[in-house]
């Protein structure tokens, strides 16, 4: 069995330290993503992203030699390259998906302010005199630095 290893090894070009890392990293990524989703602090497809890239940790540090074949096969003649176009590949989708999700929770909040805004002149219209705790909830507002209040900055 050691034989096998070093000679995957060998063969491979990666360290058997280097394979234990990979797989502790895998492992405690997809451990981690596993504990959040089951707290629900992390939404699905991030979770599902994470438990990707650390199964595939997981994979490349117990079959390293079936990555480079697979990178040979489409025609990647550095086998390492394969793993930087992944991890590129990643970077990319987790960015799309984050800045699809900036743009939809912006909408949200502007629509929010603009019911909030539409509700005070409701009832601003309903009573003849503004009530105590607007005035002072609009001051806040009006005072503080770029219109934000100090818990949204």
């Amino acid at each position: 069995m050691i034989t096998d290893t070093v000679g995957q090894v060998l063969s491979t070009g990666v360290s058997f330290g280097a394979r234990i890392f990979a797989a502790a990293c895998g492992v405690a990524l997809s451990s981690w993503t596993l504990h959040k989703l089951s707290k629900r602090e992390l939404l699905i497809p991030i979770s599902s992203l994470n438990l990707a890239v650390g199964l595939g940790l997981a994979a490349f540090a117990l079959i390293p030699s079936a990555f480079d074949r697979l990178s040979l096969a489409i025609g990647i003649k550095y086998p390492p390259l394969l793993y930087l176009m992944l991890a590129i590949l990643t970077v990319l989708v987790l960015v799309l998906f984050l800045s699809s999700q900036i743009s939809l929770l912006d909408g949200r909040c502007r629509r929010l302010a603009q019911e909030i805004a539409m509700l005070r002149d409701e009832v601003a219209s309903d009573r003849p005199g503004q009530p105590e705790e607007h005035r002072a909830f609009d001051s806040l507002v009006h005072s503080a630095p770029g219109g934000r209040l100090p818990a949204d900055r």
